[in-house]
């Protein structure tokens, strides 16, 4: 049984594929705030470059519009249809940026977590240790294989199954589990290495 949300998108795909601009605008607001997240995650927090290659996802699925057959589709599929183009954007620009060295900039959520926790009162030191283990996870999630960083944001920020996940990176669902067993094993690798440094008040006792 379809749900009514995957029904809904599947409803607006058909009728983009009947050059209906109104409901390509609806898919744009519908599902343009979870593709921004997803491109955000995969291209290190760059807003410009994730805002960028959310507008050529959209324009690609406008020029594909079609190519996608509503009625022998499922509503995963058609969420299917958007994270298949974004996430193969995604991994040529990371393939393109790993050619040469970039600054990871500051996650603009991180900013606005540490300013909450400023407002509920929360200590300098707090706020450092906080900070420093975001910006650890934060590297470790840019340091792992584009396959890698993509099945893992898919499972574990969009909620996909490994069937949808695979479809969108053209692999199998048993490839799928391999790259998340990998890349949950080198980010708990990367961030123990963190800890084992010892937060900062530990390194401060030592000293």
């Amino acid at each position: 049984m379809v749900k009514a949300d995957d029904a809904g998108l599947l409803e607006l795909l058909e009728k983009i594929g009947r050059d209906d601009e109104g409901a390509f605008a609806a898919l744009i607001e519908r599902t343009g705030p979870r593709l921004l997240r997803f491109a955000l995650k995969m291209l290190r927090d760059d807003r410009g470059a994730a805002e960028d290659l959310v507008q050529e996802t959209y324009l690609r699925v406008w020029q594909a519009r079609r190519r996608f057959r509503p009625e022998a589709s499922s509503g995963a599929a058609a969420e299917s249809f958007l994270f298949t183009i974004a996430s193969r954007l995604c991994l040529n620009r990371r393939r393109l940026l790993s050619r040469r060295p970039s600054e990871t900039p500051l996650p603009e959520e991180d900013t606005d977590a540490a300013a909450a926790m400023a407002d509920g009162g929360a200590s300098p030191l707090d706020r450092l240790i906080d900070r420093r283990f975001r910006d650890a996870l934060a590297e470790a999630l840019s340091e792992l294989p584009p396959q890698q960083r993509a099945a893992l944001l898919l499972r574990a920020m969009e909620g996909l199954r490994y069937q949808e996940i695979a479809a969108i990176l053209d692999t199998s669902p048993g490839a799928v589990e391999s790259l998340l067993v990998r890349g949950r094993d080198r980010l708990r690798r990367t961030l123990s290495r963190w800890l084992g440094a010892g937060k900062p008040e530990e390194r401060c006792s030592k000293e």
